[in-house]
């Protein structure tokens, strides 16, 4: 009986072996850096990184004009590191109530991005002069979509405000299975002679 089990336990950790290789859990790293007069939102999406701008002067444009400085890693080799200067439709100084404008958008260099969820800890806030806060988180309601405010308004002129994102992936079944797989197999082999001596 114990024999039988034991070919069991082995077969069936096998098979779960056979269902595919380890895979490793893979991260994502969104490093950015924007200069901000009065309130604005970046939004970072599976489609890209777009400024909503509410009030005072467009990110990047009080006092003269200034980059966006993005770094995209993927398990860190960087796949993006650009100074991003977005394109703006006019007005770009906004007062209290009127309606909001949106920048140009730039690819985040990561084709897959929906496939990321964030980590526990997704936004660390690295450089902030007033308020930075975090608005939402991606679902599958808002398009998988980070939307963070940086809130300058109540302090006058720029400053530089500094974030960093985090995404990792959720491995995938077959790493489960292999796992689940490779402990049944180890099992089996603890006991065989104690199978043998039940027989």
């Amino acid at each position: 009986m114990h024999l039988k089990l034991h070919r069991l336990v082995l077969g069936f950790g096998l098979a779960l072996l056979g269902m595919g290789p380890l895979s490793a859990q893979s991260v994502i790293n969104i490093n950015l850096t924007g200069n901000i007069d009065g309130l604005s939102d970046i939004l970072i999406s599976p489609s890209g990184f777009q400024w909503e701008h509410f009030q005072a002067e467009a990110p990047g444009l009080q006092g003269g004009v200034f980059p966006t400085n993005i770094t995209v890693t993927r398990d860190s080799s960087v796949v993006l590191n650009t100074s991003w200067f977005p394109d703006w439709t006019p007005p770009t100084v906004l007062a209290g109530g009127d309606p909001p404008i949106y920048s140009s958008l730039l690819s985040t260099g990561v084709d897959d991005l929906q496939q990321y969820i964030p980590s526990s800890e997704s936004l660390l806030v690295l450089q902030s002069r007033a308020g930075t806060n975090l608005l939402e988180t991606p679902t599958a309601g808002n398009g998988n979509t980070f939307r963070i405010e940086f809130n300058d308004i109540s302090i006058p002129g720029s400053a530089d405000y500094q974030i960093s994102l985090t995404y990792s992936t959720v491995p995938e079944p077959g790493t489960y299975a292999a796992i689940f797989g490779a402990v049944a197999v180890m099992l089996a082999f603890l006991r065989p002679r104690s199978c043998k001596r039940n027989l």
